[in-house]
Parts: C-alpha cells; sequence; structure tokens
C-alpha cells in the first residue's frame, strides 16, 4: 500500500495534488492540480474502501457507505533522452483522508444456500432457498447466474445444466428503490469437489416462513416443513366449499399419492405421509372439483 508520498523527478514537475468536491448522496468528484505538468503525464487514481482505481486528471467516485477513506493520486512521467542518455522520469504521490458522511445506506441483501438430498447419483438435483432480503422490505426482481453462460430473470426458476459438474452460482436482487446486491455461493461449489458430486439439476425454492408459497387461481396452498423428513403439512385457503383432488407425483411424472378431499370456505389443511417416498423433489398438485388444476408446488425429501 502507498502510504508516503515521494517524487523523483529528472527535468521535470509532476508534483501531485489535488482536490475534490462532494455532490452530494456520496458521490465525489477527484481533481487533480496540473498546472506546470509536462503533456503526456499519466494520473492514477487509488480510493478506498474497496481501492477502485481511476485514470485521467480528473475522476468520479461513488462511495456506498460512510467513513474515513484514503483517496491517493500518482502522477507519472517519462521520455528517453534524444542523446540516449538516462530517461528523464518524473513521479509523485500523495493522498488525502476523505470524511463521507453523505453516502446512502444500502440495507438490501441477496442471499441463499444450495443443498442436495441426493447421496448416491453423480448428476445429482442441487436446491436454493432463497433467503435475500430487500431494502427495507421494498420487492425486489432476480438475475439468477447459473455459472455455465446462462441466466435466468425468474424468481424461482429450474435449470438443467449441458453437462454435469462444478458450477459457481450468483444471484442478484434489484429492488423497486434502486438497490443492488450480488451473492455468488462459491462454497458450494468446493462441497460438489469434496464429493458432492456433479450439478445436473438447480431447483431454486421460494421458501416464505418456513414453507412454500405459490400463486393459485381459487386458492393458495403451502407446504410445511420444505424440505420434509416424514410428512408433509399442507395448508391451504378456498373461497368456497368443494372437493378437491390432491396429487403427489415425482420428477418423472409417476403418480404416487392421491386423495380427495372437502374442503370448506376458510382455512383448510391436509396432512401426507411421504415417510415411504424416496429422496428427492415431487410435485404436488391440487385439483379443483371441475377438472381444473388450481396449484402446484415442489417439495423435497
Amino acid at each position: 500500500m502507498l502510504s508516503i508520498p515521494f517524487m523523483v523527478s529528472y527535468g521535470y514537475d509532476c508534483t501531485a495534488s489535488f482536490s475534490y468536491t462532494d455532490n452530494g448522496s456520496g458521490n465525489y468528484t477527484f481533481t487533480a492540480h496540473t498546472s506546470g505538468h509536462y503533456p503526456g503525464t499519466y494520473y492514477s487514481w487509488i480510493i478506498e474502501p474497496n481501492n477502485s482505481f481511476y485514470g485521467g486528471s480528473s475522476t468520479q467516485h461513488q462511495f456506498t457507505e460512510n467513513g474515513s477513506f484514503k483517496a491517493t493520486l500518482i502522477t507519472f512521467y517519462a521520455e528517453k533522452d534524444s542523446a540516449n542518455g538516462p530517461p528523464l522520469i518524473c513521479t509523485d504521490t500523495t493522498f488525502q483522508i476523505i470524511q463521507v458522511t453523505t453516502a446512502p445506506v444500502i440495507t438490501c441483501k441477496a442471499h441463499f444456500k444450495m443443498f442436495t438430498k441426493d447421496s448416491t447419483s453423480n448428476n445429482k438435483t442441487w436446491y436454493i432457498t432463497n433467503g435475500s432480503v430487500g431494502d427495507n422490505g421494498a420487492t425486489y426482481t432476480c438475475k439468477w447466474d447459473f455459472g455455465d453462460g446462462n441466466v435466468s430473470y425468474d424468481m424461482n426458476p429450474t435449470h438443467t445444466y449441458a453437462v454435469a459438474g462444478h458450477y459457481d452460482v450468483c444471484l442478484t436482487i434489484t429492488t423497486s428503490n434502486n438497490c443492488t446486491d450480488t451473492y455468488c455461493d462459491t462454497s458450494s461449489v468446493h462441497k460438489m469437489m469434496a464429493g458432492g458430486g456433479d450439478m445436473k439439476y438447480l431447483v431454486v425454492l421460494n421458501n416464505t416462513t418456513g414453507g412454500i408459497d405459490n400463486a393459485a387461481n381459487q386458492m393458495s396452498m403451502r407446504a410445511f416443513p420444505n424440505p420434509f423428513s416424514s410428512q408433509i403439512d399442507l395448508k391451504f385457503n378456498s373461497s368456497v366449499s368443494q372437493q378437491v383432488n390432491i396429487q403427489v407425483s415425482d420428477v418423472t411424472g409417476k403418480l404416487i399419492y392421491s386423495e380427495n378431499k372437502a374442503v370448506t370456505n376458510g382455512n383448510n389443511e391436509l396432512k401426507i405421509d411421504g415417510s415411504s417416498f424416496s429422496q428427492g423433489m415431487y410435485f404436488v398438485k391440487m385439483y379443483l372439483e371441475n377438472g381444473k388444476l388450481s396449484s402446484t408446488i415442489k417439495v423435497v425429501k
């Protein structure tokens, strides 16, 4: 780290000095004092806290947090002597401590966890639980980067990799009040390489207060817990009293559970014994008495 101002000069003036202007909201303009500098002098800026690097005699920087940060300016000029003598060199360094107090407070946070329930296959299905939060409760959009050149802007996408392997998955969220944050789960790559198995399929779960929420046409349905070990508790609300059919199928489409249930106007609950289910992902579907599909949710054992 450059911390002591210095100047080496052979016949030229490139003394490093600068001023800065607070433009508000954490945005600053930095301007080098170029009077007396030889044309062709280079300027380099290094600005904390992330050691952002800029060129040019003037630059702007957006601080995203408040505090005391070092701004460093390096000036440099070099030209070879026409008489084959030593090069003509001038370089200087200086810094100032910037007290930032007007940066916007960014509170949105992108985060997720990856796991697999498959203990045998190399071409495994991996699951994601999204734990992102918006800025002061603001809603947010998602951009999923699957690490193989493909992206999705869905909240809860599924993805199939052309080649099973170790992939670094990243999520970028953008809130309705323009807060943006990115999170990459690099630890999962190490888990895969350490025996967790190659990733072939990826499923993003939508967890809300311990379960999965999916919008329904006539009613909403939630599953608790998710993932489950032996029993699935379904909770749903119906606007009318009617007969419904609950079905559970595996990823191949095979039906492994079906039950007809009379539901009432209001809150309803149904328990499904999943103790005999194999580990993996299942689709729980609710059909109305007119045969129309009302809800589909994904659950994992």
